[in-house]
């Protein structure tokens, strides 16, 4: 049975810079990844202190309530 890569002849093996410059790429995302996720913490847990000390300055409870979420 042949695949549509065997049919057109394109069913050889990578070379070994495609296959490098593939994990290279791969690398690359995950650790893009990787820091937009810190980014997006680093981010949420100022937010949280920002509200907190609006919310206990303004003894608001409706901000002190948001920020224990």
């Amino acid at each position: 049975m042949m695949n549509d890569s065997m049919k057109t002849g394109q069913g050889s093996p990578a070379s070994p810079a495609e296959t490098e410059s593939t994990k290279r790429a791969s690398t690359d995302r995950a650790h893009q990844i990787i820091r937009t996720s810190w980014i997006g913490i680093a981010t949420n847990v100022l937010l949280a202190g920002f509200k907190a000390v609006v919310g206990i300055l303004s003894s608001s409870v409706a901000i002190v309530m948001d920020y224990s979420e």
